[in-house]
């Protein structure tokens, strides 16, 4: 078990969906907090060979990217379906809500085809436990273009139980599972948890958790070349949404769907620290859908996207289902899954100033890896009242050396390269050389 602090940059969502009730009844949100993720290697996972990648987008070979690939270089998280472009629309089927509980609702067994994305994205989700076995939900999440890794994103019950032993020694996704594996069974290579569902009792304020699901050996991904990913938002607007919730329940080998609305602070809620829960109106039974995906479509964005997800009922209310709220324990876990097995350079920068101010210096990896110093960029700062201001930019050669004639004026110049990535599997720190006096 390893923890690790997600020290990436947050990934901010553009737009919101339509509201469907009166936003301002319902509680704001207090903590865009964020958390310590656990890591656990599963003991049983098959280690898949890297070299097997089918990518969608291929740098040219050897040549630094200036920015992250992926998901990590937007600002949102957009669902996106599968090569084999099969597409149909989460709103075809299942009723409108009718039924009169405390939030009104639907249930009902989905009819259309699991196969077609994005119903594809649902799957159950099985453990096995030092203690015992599990079964749960779960969505495949976008990883963005070229990423060939599979992020499942379900409950932390169902991948981390005191009472059976901690952490799962396997977990597999089937993804459209109706009895039938129509895109075989995935086995997940890393699980990640949030610090707080570990350590605070599992506290279900925090009931969310990521899987990385690896290529197999042959380079076939879960998402790219099966699936599909959903979409995902995190830190919004306490609002009332409409929603459909997925999830197989235990007693069934099919996919339900409760098609509801989502409401925050819906009494009662858990004991704090966290985020109020969020919660629609659903008679599915917690075991067994635990994990699966609410959805809300943005007809306007042309996106659909996970808002929370099934984790726990109260005693005595059988027509309500509680979730999580998405905030940025959500955004690190996601980032966690979808950064798996990527090595990270740490990059070294010099620069020396020469005669009518002639720049030069050298870009390398600490650990010597190649590609992060070839074509590097390089920006040449001088530092003005107080700030440092790009004079010129330019890119390191294939050696990774670099060498400008920048204007010739007194002052403080450094060099900075920022963060990039050569490709999936290898990220460059960004790095800056020591202060030069001119």
């Amino acid at each position: 078990m390893r923890r690790i602090c997600i020290g990436l940059v947050a990934v901010l969502i553009a737009g919101t969906a339509a509201t469907t009730g009166n936003a301002a009844q319902q509680p704001t949100p207090q903590g865009r907090r964020s958390s310590t993720i656990v890591m656990h290697h599963l003991s049983r996972a098959a280690d898949r060979p890297t070299d097997g990648f089918r990518m969608t987008e291929n740098p040219p070979p050897g040549k630094r990217r200036t920015k992250t690939p992926g998901a990590l270089a937007s600002k949102s998280v957009r669902m996106a379906p599968p090569l084999r472009g099969q597409k149909s629309r989460l709103s075809e089927g299942g009723q409108s809500p009718h039924n009169l509980g405390p939030i009104p609702y639907s249930s009902s067994r989905v009819q259309s085809d699991y196969r077609v994305f994005p119903l594809s994205t649902n799957g159950r989700l099985l453990a096995i436990f030092p203690r015992g076995t599990t079964s749960c939900s779960g969505t495949v999440i976008s990883s963005g273009p070229g990423n060939p890794r599979g992020v499942v994103l379900t409950a932390a019950r169902c991948v981390y139980r005191e009472s059976l032993g901690g952490f799962p020694d396997q977990a597999v996704f089937i993804p459209a599972y109706s009895g039938n594996r129509p895109f075989g069974e995935w086995p997940a290579k890393y699980v990640f948890v949030p610090s707080e569902w570990i350590d605070g009792g599992e506290n279900v304020r925090y009931d969310a958790a990521t899987l990385y699901i690896p290529p197999r050996a042959d380079g076939e991904t879960l998402e790219k070349d099966n699936t599909g990913g959903m979409g995902l938002r995190w830190n919004q607007p306490a609002q009332v949404l409409a929603a459909d919730a997925f999830g197989y329940p235990d007693t069934s080998q099919l996919l339900f769907r409760c098609r509801s609305e989502t409401h925050h602070g819906f009494p009662p809620q858990p004991p704090p620290p966290g985020d109020p829960t969020v919660t629609i109106g659903c008679d599915l039974p917690e075991q067994g859908t635990a994990g699966g995906g609410w959805v809300v479509n943005d007809p306007k964005a042309d996106d659909s996207y996970l808002i929370s997800l099934f984790s726990y009922k109260v005693v005595g209310e059988n027509e309500v289902s509680f979730g999580p709220y998405f905030n940025n324990v959500t955004r690190d876990l996601y980032l966690a899954a979808a950064t798996a097995d990527l090595v990270r350079h740490k990059m070294k920068l010099s620069l020396y100033l020469g005669g009518r101010l002639i720049a030069r210096g050298k870009i390398r990896a600490r650990d010597g890896y190649p590609p992060c110093g070839n074509q590097a960029p390089i920006r040449i700062q001088r530092k003005k009242r107080g700030n440092w201001r790009t004079v010129k930019k330019t890119r390191s050669d294939s050696a990774g050396k670099y060498k400008l004639k920048i204007p010739d004026r007194p002052g403080l110049y450094r060099a900075f390269s920022p963060a990039g990535s050569v490709d999936t599997q290898n990220d460059c720190s960004s790095a800056r050389s020591p202060t030069r006096r001119h």
